[in-house]
């Protein structure tokens, strides 16, 4: 960012903690694992929020902080070091708790400040709406699974209700999911459940019994989306996706 001149510039930085093994970031050498010590797990987001601030200090000092569009996001919830609060499950679950992240957004010249936005989004949407941002139109090749958010980030549109999917194996362990507006149906290695998280997102009353036809429906709508994303590496479980 020091080199850059006139040119416009994209810089991905992921931050590899807070992440076990929980260690002093001060500490000399290498540093003893403390996982579950809060007050050390505190010191490391202490960190990475001071390097994010260098960060947007050089922005200002290079006059492009109001015309530069910086992101901020997490690939999952917190794990049994941090805190996911009020919400269900943490990371490696398909719960709130393991799949809804943190998302701040700032652009001082186009977008307002301290606002909002209800909208249901993943972080693949980034990609389409960076590239609305500096004017790239979207090709008609290839596909893109993300939206737009441009237009709820500038104007606020109203939250439109969307169909998304995960899945997650790990060994033996497969956990999918499908959320359709409020509704969201989970199978957590075979296990089902379906919660309504506009009046629910703790995700404590599991619907399944009383809603059979709305989770065959989400299972079928999630079955299908498994068939549409399979890929070669995918193929020593194509027999699913049961």
């Amino acid at each position: 960012m020091k080199r850059r001149e006139s040119r416009p510039f994209f810089l991905y930085l992921p931050f590899n903690a807070p992440h076990t093994p929980i260690q002093d970031p001060d500490a000399r050498g290498t540093a003893e694992w403390r996982n579950g010590h809060r007050p050390t797990y505190a010191k490391m987001v202490e960190r990475m929020d001071s390097k994010i601030g260098t960060v947007l200090a050089q922005l200002d000092a290079m006059g492009a902080a109001g015309n530069t569009i910086v992101v901020f996001l997490s690939d999952n919830g917190a794990d049994p070091n941090g805190s996911n609060g009020a919400l269900r499950g943490r990371k490696s679950s398909l719960f709130e708790g393991g799949v809804r992240v943190p998302c701040m957004a700032r652009w001082p010249e186009a977008l307002p400040a301290g606002g909002t936005i209800d909208q249901v989004a993943l972080t693949m949407d980034w990609f389409p709406t960076l590239l609305s941002a500096v004017g790239i139109g979207k090709p008609k090749e290839p596909r893109f699974d993300g939206i737009d958010l441009m237009p709820f980030l500038k104007s606020g549109r109203r939250a439109s209700p969307r169909l998304v999917f995960w899945r997650y194996k790990r060994g033996d362990r497969v956990r999918k999911a499908a959320r359709d507006g409020d509704l969201k149906y989970i199978s957590d290695a075979g296990e089902e459940f379906v919660f309504d998280l506009a009046r629910d997102e703790r995700e404590s009353d599991n619907l399944l019994k009383s809603m059979p036809g709305r989770a065959a429906s989400l299972k079928a709508k999630l079955a299908d989306w498994e068939r549409d994303v399979m890929a070669p590496r995918l193929k020593p479980f194509r027999s699913e996706p049961g």
